[in-house]
């Protein structure tokens, strides 16, 4: 579970549908992990270099709200608020943008669930959250929200940033035990002059504070009062407003209330010190509130001193862990699953690694059999073919064997230490494999003459290299050979998906698809690509953006399409694109 749990009733059976990942530009979608009123929330992760992978959260706003200017201004201020906060207990913006059409948010993956829903799971196991950790929760939003109040902007003029809708619902904790203060959606709707009537555009009813609800002008005393309600929540189990029979009989709750009586009510649950700090930003008019969280903070760390509290980090997470001892079963599983899901699988290549293992041990043993002058068994194979196909060749750490475009015929075995393989799309670098010993590699060789990757020594290495001729012999006969043939056009296809997984844009992805069908089938123009096959490999949607690019290449006469199958016509023009588009230089294909 991750960010948000926007909704008060959970949508289990949502959940109980199996997500089929997805590609979205540069990420990948891997599970959905709620649907908000306005967004729907999906793990993912984004991939680079050396194996490099990390998981965050998603939040993509829904299709229906995307030509609405209201919403659409809403959710690009959430990310432009959250992008000028930097503080443990917020959580990060990483990106934004739109992509075919969907805007999204990219921020920071909490693993772990927001107040609500330990506050329910508390109250169906009847395990309580000690005063330990209400106290810690209480604290860490309060500095969260402090930071905010008094951030200023790269002039030093102070941002006003007032988060507006503090609640139970938008603070996470991590298993961890960590805080953070999530949806910043509608922090500075406040200040946008022109937005003075009607009411409040998002946030629950029940924890709007009376100024809200009045329409009064707003500032950071609306923020204490949240947590005020906040940390009442978190003391009692109960919320300080309970919905009544209309909207208009709760709002006058809301502004008729007597705090001083509710806490009365609940005096078996909050520690006698505490209900002058509750009065005080829960008060109904702002001017009788606290003046700044500090001042709210600094009562709180006198109580928690008065209560001899001792904030243990590793009993909080230790209490969150037992409470939720299936649920993080299941986000472990699913981290698994978003770390598993490297590229796509169906249509794939089959695995190579057991095959390229198996060979290779064979082969090395051949090999230094060969050089001691001990292996005779191979018909066909003389003397001096040994001494001019088979050299021993030393590289130290970091040292480049070979690099990518480089033309080469020689095979190389591992004696001793390690060799990364690797290649580069534009100034992108995805590693392939590391091998070891008695591993191979350079093998597409033997089906082409230019390198398709780069190899360099990780370790001090010893390696034996064998020319082409020389290695088809020691692997016998034609069918074995055939076999091998097979194995290389296999690790290409693989390479070709890897790159695919680097290009950013939807365009890119797709001329790659073509090239990488084209190949494969011929290497004349007019080769037919079925668009099923294509989109399942690549996992292209086939959506209104891909056929308006079919429709521009068409235009360009690089190819021709209809609704089942696609006709390259032009491979030397589709590369040129592609060149470009992967390129420094980036092309925009005008439509």
């Amino acid at each position: 579970m991750t960010e948000i749990e926007v909704k008060e009733t959970s949508s289990s059976k949502s959940r109980q549908v199996v997500f089929e990942p997805v590609t979205f530009g540069r990420y990948r979608l891997i599970d959905q992990i709620s649907k908000g009123g306005m967004s729907d929330i999906f793990l993912a992760k984004i991939s680079s270099v050396a194996g490099f992978q990390k998981p965050l959260v998603i939040k993509k706003l829904l299709p229906q709200y995307a030509n609405k200017p209201r919403y659409v201004r809403r959710f690009i201020n959430e990310a432009r608020t959250l992008s000028r906060l930097n503080h443990a207990n917020i959580v990060q913006v990483t990106d934004m943008g739109v992509i075919d059409s969907e805007y999204y948010i990219a921020m920071e993956y909490v693993e772990g669930r927001n107040i609500a829903h330990i506050l329910s799971k508390a109250s169906k196991t009847g395990h309580r959250p000690s005063m330990e950790f209400i106290f810690h929760v209480a604290l860490e939003v309060a500095r969260g929200l402090a930071y905010a109040h008094k951030r200023r902007g790269p002039g030093g003029e102070n941002l006003v940033l007032v988060h507006q809708d503090v609640n139970a619902f938008n603070v996470m904790m991590s298993y961890e035990a960590e805080v953070k203060i999530i949806d910043f959606g509608i922090a500075q709707a406040f200040l946008d002059k022109s937005n003075r009537s009607g009411f409040p555009v998002a946030g629950k009813l029940l924890y709007f504070s009376p100024e809200q609800i009045q329409r009064k002008q707003l500032d950071r005393r609306v923020d204490i009062y949240g947590t005020g309600v906040l940390l009442y929540e978190l003391l009692t189990g109960e919320r300080l407003i309970k919905h009544q029979e209309t909207v208009s009989d709760t709002i006058k709750m809301i502004l008729q209330m007597d705090i001083s009586k509710k806490l009365e009510e609940d005096a078996n649950h909050i520690p006698a010190p505490v209900k002058p700090i509750l009065m005080k930003a829960m008060a109904l008019k702002p001017d009788d509130r606290y003046t700044w969280m500090e001042d709210m903070t600094a009562d709180l760390r006198q109580v928690a001193k008065k209560l001899r509290l001792n904030i243990d980090y590793s009993a909080m997470s230790a209490y969150m862990k037992e409470q939720f001892t299936r649920e993080l079963v299941l986000d472990k599983r699913r981290m698994r699953k978003l770390l598993a899901d490297e590229f796509p699988r169906r249509g794939l290549p089959g695995t190579v690694d057991k095959a390229i293992k198996g060979s290779a041990l064979c082969l090395l043993d051949r090999l230094v059999k060969l050089r001691s002058g001990s292996f005779r068994d191979v018909a066909g194979i003389e003397p001096g073919e040994i001494e001019s196909g088979l050299r021993t060749l030393k590289f130290n750490s970091g040292k480049v064997i070979f690099r990518q475009g480089d033309t080469g015929t020689d095979i190389y075995v591992v004696e001793k230490g390690k060799v990364r393989v690797f290649f580069n799309v534009g100034n992108m670098r995805q590693t392939i494999a590391t091998v070891g010993h008695g591993e191979f590699f350079g093998d597409t060789s033997l089906v082409e003459n230019v390198r398709s990757v780069s190899a360099l020594a990780d370790e001090d290495c010893v390696l034996l290299a064998i020319d082409k001729v020389l290695y088809e012999k020691l692997m016998g006969n034609d069918t074995a050979r055939e076999v091998v043939t097979n194995l290389e056009m296999r690790i290409r296809d693989v390479v070709c998906l890897l790159e695919s997984s680097l290009l950013e844009d939807s365009l890119s992805k797709l001329i790659h698809a073509l090239l990488f069908f084209q190949r494969r089938t011929s290497n004349e123009n007019g080769s037919v690509i079925e668009l099923a096959e294509l989109a399942d490999v690549f996992r292209l949607e086939s959506n209104t953006q891909t056929v308006r690019y079919l429709e521009k290449l068409q235009s360009l006469e690089i190819l021709s399409f209809d609704d089942r199958v696609i006709r390259v016509a032009n491979c030397e023009k589709l590369e040129n694109v592609l060149n470009v588009l992967s390129g420094r230089g980036k092309l925009t294909l005008k439509l």
